[in-house]
C-alpha cells in the first residue's frame, strides 16, 4: 500500500481475517488504524506510517521483512 507523502488522510484497515499479508504499507504522512478480529499473522513486511492505531478484537502479529531502508527516527517493534 503506497500513499504520496503529502496525503494526512487516515487509513483504516478494518475486517476479520486469518490470512497473512506480505508486503510494504507506506504511509509515511498518514495515520494507519486497524480493527476488527484477526485470528493470525496480519503483516509479513514493513509498516511505515506517520502513526498506528488498533483496535477491536485484533491479534497483531507482524514479522518484520525489510524492503525500504529507513533512517532515525524510526521506531521498530521486535517481538
Amino acid at each position: 500500500m503506497y500513499a504520496h507523502p503529502d496525503n494526512t488522510e487516515t487509513f483504516q484497515w478494518n475486517g476479520t481475517t486469518s490470512m497473512l499479508s506480505e508486503g510494504a504499507v507506506y504511509l509515511p504522512s498518514a495515520k494507519l488504524t486497524m480493527g476488527g478480529a484477526s485470528n493470525g499473522k496480519v503483516l509479513r513486511g514493513q509498516i511505515i506510517v506517520d502513526s498506528m492505531q488498533t483496535g477491536g478484537s485484533t491479534r497483531l502479529g507482524l514479522e518484520y521483512q525489510q524492503y525500504v531502508d529507513t533512517s532515525i527516527p524510526a521506531v521498530f517493534l521486535i517481538e
